[in-house]
């Protein structure tokens, strides 16, 4: 549950048929700024990055959400690519409309990011960058949530999908917060873990994000490295 609460903060804050044998090797398809397009990208990426469940990786799913705050909006959109020698090949992007870039993992059966490239919108080609272990967490006792769950269903964009609801509340250094995030075994686990499903949506006083799409039929932004 804290991953998956933790995906939704992430997003919030940036408010096949080709042979997969192993495509995220070698230099990636470009060097330096990448590709072409020239916007910018992230040069490294950390091991744990996948916060899903590799149980649902299957070839072709796609989820797209979108999440507002402060009256912006930003689009996350995740597809599993294909099977290849080291994991699976699965694409994260994030779209606020004024930037866009993209990650390619290659994920191992344990769940962590082998390989990774990354591409700004507008790119030609991926380029390969550095995959980090995360640093250890803050020592300390740290602020718990209180949770309660309830069975709702929840219309988004994408449908409307019987859930699990969870209530989420905790206060830290005096002030408040609570959210309601909705889960439905009716989703793909591909950004939580856990035995209510995947994400439909989550609301809060600040912020919200729902499941704007969900298809079978995912194909690559950017082809994939050849080897």
């Amino acid at each position: 549950m804290k991953r998956a609460l933790a995906f939704v903060a992430a997003a919030v804050l940036v408010a096949s048929g080709m042979g997969c044998k192993n495509p995220i090797s070698g230099d990636g398809g470009g060097g330096g700024g990448g590709g072409g397009g020239g916007g910018w990208k992230p040069d490294k990426c950390m091991s744990n990055a996948f916060m899903g469940d590799v149980a649902d990786l299957k070839e072709g799913r796609c989820l797209s959400y979108v999440a507002e705050a402060a009256g912006t909006k930003t689009t996350i959109t995740w597809k599993v690519l294909c099977k290849c020698a080291d994991g699976w090949c699965v694409e994260h992007w994030t779209d606020t409309g004024s930037m866009a870039f993209g990650y390619l993992y290659c994920v191992g059966d344990d769940g962590k990011v082998k390989k990774a490239c990354a591409a700004a919108k507008g790119d030609k080609s991926w380029t390969e960058i550095k995959v980090e272990e995360p640093t250890s967490g803050t020592g300390g006792d740290q602020p718990k949530p209180e949770m309660t769950e309830s069975n709702e269903d929840k219309e988004v964009k994408a449908g409307k999908f019987a859930c699990k609801k969870i209530h989420s509340k905790i206060t830290i250094q005096g002030t408040t917060y609570e959210s309601d995030t909705w889960f439905s075994k009716e989703i793909w686990r591909l950004t939580s873990k856990g035995d209510n499903g995947g994400m439909v949506a989550s609301e809060s006083a600040q912020s919200k994000m729902w499941l704007e799409s969900k298809a079978e039929d995912a194909k690559p932004t950017i082809d994939l490295p050849k080897k």
